[in-house]
């Protein structure tokens, strides 16, 4: 059966994954900064995958015990499938957002950004929002952010508390908050 583009928009968004990886490097940042495309299905799936492999015209696949995964993480292919979804209507408000918070990562590592201690921090925020509930490296912005400039709470503290959210706002736009704002949050008194 040939594939159709709004068969495969379905598939994508029930079994695709979006994703970014900040790793350490020896570049000017002190991180490698990859987007990531993945389908992961039982490994019986394996032609299913090699079609859509096909038809896209990106990445790998590989195989581990009862799995099959093809991954893109080459910039080629990512630009391939932010292009063929770009267009198209996600039925899942959810998923459209961190299509579009990935395709603005890809526009950073593009344009060379990503080298950039500011673009490596918008794209580790970034990361955060599309990755709100797994990271595989478990490295978030703030540890991000500490490594390579510590903010001005961490200075004066000497640690920040977990789950802290001092350098963003839910929009994920980097912001500097009073010290006051800790206070509160340690100790939940908001008034």
């Amino acid at each position: 059966m040939p594939l159709s583009k709004e068969w495969l928009l379905g598939f994508i968004e029930s079994n695709g994954c979006f994703s970014i990886i900040i790793k350490k490097s020896k570049n000017s940042v002190g991180y490698q900064t990859l987007a990531d495309f993945s389908i992961k299905l039982p490994a019986y799936e394996e032609n299913m995958l090699k079609d859509i492999q096909t038809y896209l015209g990106i990445g790998h696949i590989y195989r581990r015990k009862n799995e099959v995964a093809l991954k893109a993480t080459k910039l080629e292919d990512i630009k391939k499938v932010a292009e063929f979804l770009g267009p198209l209507g996600f039925v899942s408000a959810k998923k459209r957002q961190e299509f579009e918070n990935w395709r603005k990562c890809i526009g950073i590592i593009e344009t060379g950004r990503h080298l950039k201690k500011e673009g490596l921090l918008e794209i580790a925020l970034l990361r955060d929002v599309i990755h709100s509930k797994y990271q595989w490296n478990k490295k978030n912005f703030c540890h991000v952010r500490l490594d390579i400039d510590p903010c001005h709470v961490y200075h004066k503290e000497g640690y920040l508390p977990h789950n802290c959210t001092i350098c963003w706002s839910e929009r994920g736009i980097k912001i500097d908050v009073p010290v006051k704002s800790l206070e509160k949050q340690q100790t939940g008194n908001w008034n």
